[in-house]
């Protein structure tokens, strides 16, 4: 039954996009203004609230932001404490937050939240000035340079080069700021370095010679059989408890709005401007490959986000509050 309700969800969920667009004269993604006038009357009388963040990240539900029909009521944030402190407030019904934020959540509040889906893969991308590096084996001998020392980038990279057997034999250079970086590439005194998106982006569009070499959300699945994810969308238990029905649609909505950035990224990336998570479409298309929106959950989220959870305790257990979340922190509807 569960899954004849999904599928009918789905499928209406579809049939009312296709439906919108038609009553607009366009259909979905074809240009921004289809994608981001609304389209349609329909309002609850009490919208859901959703806190998500600004940037990379929190652009799984950017269409759901654009689209305010939904009768969701999207809110933006640059800080992701900000969200934090929303949720255990009981200020927001749904939010996005970097992975390691919302085990931390639910283990600072006994099991206030759950994790409903997976909103994007890892943003971390190795950059060259040159055409050396054509697998991670390649990094042997070199420099890399890094921004994120004593956090989650730190960990995801070393743990990549430790499954390739290069640990030792790669320098990693740690920089206080991206723009050190940025700086190092742009004038040609550094050859490697990681960076997440959008900065990648703009360092492979501006610095002559550079290019995206190795996505260490790949390597991380090549070592570990599966996704790593960087950024969830969480729930309060009480919400999803009073409102199961309005979860379902959310996350049939939120699987289309992640899907039309992945198929339309042109329309995807008009989007992205208007919420303001990139400066123009043009820097939001550049970009939005790198980000990695990917729609997720029940089984295969779980196994994805155990094995970050488990790389993460091991680094520094403080990350994710102190201890491995139980099977509890997992939306099971």
């Amino acid at each position: 039954m569960k899954i004849f309700r999904r599928i009918s969800a789905a499928l209406l969920a579809a049939v009312m996009l296709v439906s919108l667009a038609a009553c607009n004269g366009n259909t979905p993604g074809n240009d921004s203004t289809s994608a981001t006038e609304s389209t349609t009357s329909y309002i609850r009388e009490t919208k859901t609230r959703i806190a998500t963040l600004s940037g990379p990240l929190g652009i799984g539900i950017s269409k759901l932001g654009a689209d305010r029909d939904y009768a969701y009521d999207v809110k933006y944030h640059a800080d992701a404490q900000q969200v934090v402190s929303l949720l255990k407030n009981g200020e927001t019904d749904i939010a996005v937050l970097p992975v390691n934020l919302a085990a931390n959540v639910y283990n600072e509040t006994d099991g206030a939240v759950r994790i409903i889906a997976v909103n994007t893969l890892g943003v971390f991308h190795i950059l060259e000035n040159g055409k050396e590096i054509k697998s991670i084996n390649d990094l042997k001998g070199k420099t890399v340079y890094a921004f994120g020392e004593g956090s989650l980038p730190e960990y995801l990279l070393s743990s990549v080069l430790e499954s390739s057997g290069l640990k030792g034999s790669v320098k990693v250079e740690y920089k206080e700021d991206y723009s050190e970086i940025e700086e190092l590439m742009n004038e040609g005194k550094a050859d490697v370095c990681m960076l997440p998106e959008p900065y990648a982006a703009a360092v492979a569009s501006s610095a002559e010679g550079v290019r995206y070499a190795l996505d260490l959300s790949d390597e991380w699945a090549n070592a570990n059989e599966t996704p790593f994810v960087q950024s969830v969308v969480v729930a309060r238990a009480e919400y999803i408890e009073s409102n199961a029905e309005y979860i379902e649609t959310f996350l049939m909505h939120n699987e289309i709005s992640v899907n039309f950035l992945s198929e339309l990224p042109e329309a995807g990336a008009a989007v992205l401007a208007q919420t303001g998570s990139f400066k123009t479409a043009e820097e939001a298309q550049a970009a939005l490959a790198g980000c990695n929106p990917r729609f997720i959950r029940g089984e295969e989220m779980k196994t994805a986000l155990n094995a970050v959870f488990d790389m993460l305790y091991q680094a520094d257990s403080a990350l994710i509050g102190g201890k491995m979340p139980d099977d509890g922190i997992y939306y099971a509807g």
